[in-house]
């Protein structure tokens, strides 16, 4: 990750409460998750537990009022159905942010693959959304999921997050703050039986775990 040299380390969190932004489709609404904020609510959880300081944002709210005794901050920036072209267009130079973020959690590319789009096609549509993320917050964390396993067996799948690690080494070997989740691994249990594509709770808690180990030594 970039930084700007000498011992000042990087930190993309300028500011206490950490403004994050939950980017992509219905697995960032968190659909079918008992609470209606998936991941979210999870991650949450996992800040307060740890006394940091973080909120999210983004043209959408859903969720519980409260998790773990504390406002739970319903903004975010995950649309039912979309692809990674129709997600690109609510970042900027499309729309500008409500608040510029300090980290940016990327989930997107799964109705990509349920739709049959091509998977080279789709990918570097993806190094078109990174790349303007990074212009729009170029101080910001930019945390890409290798996205989470489809509950059957899809080749194109499979090639598309074969090339996501490579577009975010590329981010990165540009000094650019981009890191990879690989969130690929988690079991086919995580997902909501054959031929479907929605985590279960304990799904959405797990992807929760992931992103929180990627962002958790930021936050303040």
């Amino acid at each position: 990750m970039g930084g700007t040299g000498g011992s000042t380390a990087y930190n993309p969190c300028k500011a206490s409460p950490c403004v994050i932004l939950p980017l992509g489709d219905s697995i960032t609404l968190g659909y079918e998750s008992s609470d209606s904020a998936g991941y979210r609510s999870q991650l949450f959880k996992l800040v307060v537990a740890a006394n940091q300081n973080v909120t999210f944002t983004g043209s959408l709210q859903s969720g519980p009022d409260t998790v773990s005794g504390k406002t739970f901050p319903k903004n975010h920036e995950g649309h039912s159905g979309f692809t990674v072209t129709q997600i690109t267009g609510y970042v900027p130079p499309s729309k500008a942010f409500i608040a510029t973020p300090h980290i940016v959690l990327l989930h997107i590319g799964t109705n990509d693959m349920t739709s049959n789009a091509d998977p080279t096609t789709t990918a570097n549509q993806l190094d078109t959304l990174v790349t303007n993320l990074i212009a729009a917050a170029p101080n910001a964390l930019i945390v890409v999921a290798k996205i989470v396993p489809l509950g059957y067996t899809n080749t194109n799948y499979t090639s598309y997050i074969a090339k996501i690690p490579g577009i975010v080494t590329a981010h990165a070997n540009k000094n650019q703050n981009v890191v990879l989740v690989d969130m690929s691994t988690l079991p086919t249990s995580d997902i909501r039986g054959s031929g479907d594509v929605h985590p279960t709770d304990k799904g959405y808690a797990d992807i929760a775990n992931l992103w929180y180990g990627a962002i958790k030594g930021f936050l303040p």
